[in-house]
C-alpha cells in the first residue's frame, strides 16, 4: 500500500480514468493496465491509495493514442462519479454545491495529486486547481478533465449551462478551448497566473438531490481512512525538496547541495524521486516557475534581477524558461495581470467572451 501523500491517488480515480480512456480511445483495458503496472487486485478497493504515477501513465497512453488536444473534455463527458467508491457517493449525496466542494476539500489529501483551493471575496468564490504533483506534459488534460466534469455535472443539476463564470487557464489558448467555453456562460482568459474558476457566491447554495443517510455513511468511512492516512503517511519528500530549493535558488540549488541539506546521498535522492515519477530538475523547474510568478507581481522588480534571484545565468535564460512554462514572456504576463478580471468584476450574466491574453 502506498503511504506517501505526495504520490497518492485513490484507486477509484485510476479505475474510472481507465474505463473512461477505454470508452474514448478504443485502447484495450488490458493494455492500459499492463503499461501502468496495474492489476485488478490493486483497483479492487476504490478508496485504496496507489501511486499517482499510474494515473499519469494512463493519461499519457491516451494522449499518445488519440493525439487530441480536447482529450480532457472527452474524458469528462464519460466520467461516472459512482466509480470512485465512498468518495464518489460522498460527493453525490451532498445537498448543495457548497457541501460537494467541502467533501472534496476534506478528503483530497488522500485521493488526488492535485489540490483544490477555495477563496471568497466580495460576493465571488474562487476555485483554484493546483496541479501540485501533476507532470507538466499532462497538466492541460488533467485540468480540463476536472473543470469540464464539474461544469457538466453542475449543468445537469441546474438544467442549463452555469452562468456568470470566469475561467482562467495558466497556458496558451488552443482551438479546442471553444468546446470548453461552450460548457458555461461567461469568459475565459489564458496565460493566467493560475488555473481557477470564479463564480457568484450564491452558486454555492445550489440545491442538489442529496441523501443525508448516505452522506453520513460515506463520510464516516472516509473519516476513518483519513485518520489512518494522516497517522501513517511519512513527511512528503518532494515537499521537502521544494522547500530547500526555494531557500537556495539564488545560491547553490544543486542536487548535491539539496541532498546534503536533507541528509540523503544525491544518487539515493534521485532514485527516490524517480520512483515517484518526477526528477530533481522537474522540481527545480516547478519552484522557479512559482517563485517567478510571485516576483513578477512587483512591477519594480527588473527581469535581470529576478533571473539572478531564481538562479539563472542571465535574463535570456529566464525568458526562455518562462516562455516554456506559459507560452509568453514575463512582459506578456505582467501586461495580462494588469488587465486581469478582479473578484468584484464578475457580473451575474455576462455574455460569453474568450479573451486572448
Amino acid at each position: 500500500m502506498v503511504q506517501s501523500s505526495e504520490s497518492v491517488v485513490a484507486a477509484g480515480i485510476v479505475s474510472a480514468a481507465c474505463h473512461s480512456i477505454v470508452r474514448c480511445t478504443g485502447l484495450a483495458q488490458s493494455e492500459l493496465m499492463v503499461r501502468a503496472g496495474l492489476d485488478e487486485q490493486l483497483l479492487s478497493d476504490p478508496d485504496a491509495p496507489i501511486h499517482a504515477g499510474a494515473l499519469m501513465t494512463l493519461i499519457r497512453c491516451a494522449k499518445e493514442r488519440v493525439r487530441d488536444p480536447a482529450l480532457g473534455l472527452r474524458l469528462a463527458s464519460v466520467m461516472d462519479l459512482r466509480e470512485h467508491g465512498f468518495w464518489g457517493y460522498a460527493v453525490l449525496s451532498s445537498a448543495s454545491l457548497r457541501e460537494r466542494i467541502e467533501a472534496h476539500m476534506r478528503y483530497q489529501r488522500m485521493r488526488t495529486p492535485w489540490q483544490l483551493a477555495v477563496g471568497l471575496e466580495a460576493g465571488t468564490v474562487r476555485l483554484e486547481i493546483i496541479p501540485k504533483h501533476v507532470p507538466e506534459d499532462v497538466q492541460p488534460i488533467v485540468i480540463e478533465w476536472l473543470i469540464a466534469t464539474a461544469l457538466l455535472h453542475l449543468a445537469a443539476h441546474l438544467g442549463h449551462r452555469p452562468r456568470g463564470l470566469v475561467l482562467q487557464l495558466s497556458y496558451k489558448e488552443q482551438p479546442h478551448h471553444e468546446q470548453l467555453a461552450a460548457l458555461f456562460e461567461g469568459s475565459m482568459r489564458f496565460a493566467a497566473p493560475c488555473n481557477a474558476l470564479f463564480a457568484p457566491v450564491e452558486l454555492l447554495n445550489t440545491e442538489l438531490p442529496g441523501d443525508r443517510s448516505l452522506q453520513r455513511l460515506t463520510h464516516g468511512q472516509l473519516d476513518a481512512k483519513l485518520a489512518a492516512f494522516q497517522v501513517e503517511s511519512p513527511p512528503p519528500l518532494m515537499d521537502r525538496v521544494r522547500e530547500r530549493l526555494a531557500a537556495r535558488l539564488d545560491g547553490d540549488a544543486s542536487l548535491v547541495r539539496i541532498a546534503r541539506d536533507l541528509n540523503i546521498h544525491a544518487r539515493n535522492l534521485q532514485r527516490q524521486l524517480d520512483a515517484q515519477h518526477t526528477s530533481f530538475q522537474q522540481l527545480l523547474d516547478e519552484v522557479r516557475h512559482a517563485q517567478a510568478i510571485k516576483l513578477l507581481e512587483n512591477p519594480a522588480q527588473r527581469v535581470e534581477d529576478l533571473a539572478a534571484r531564481l538562479g539563472y545565468a542571465d535574463a535570456a535564460s529566464f525568458r526562455r524558461a518562462f516562455r516554456r512554462w506559459t507560452g509568453g514572456t514575463p512582459a506578456d504576463y505582467r501586461a495580462a495581470q494588469s488587465s486581469a478580471p478582479t473578484l468584484t468584476g464578475i457580473v451575474p450574466n455576462p455574455s460569453r467572451k474568450v479573451s486572448r491574453a
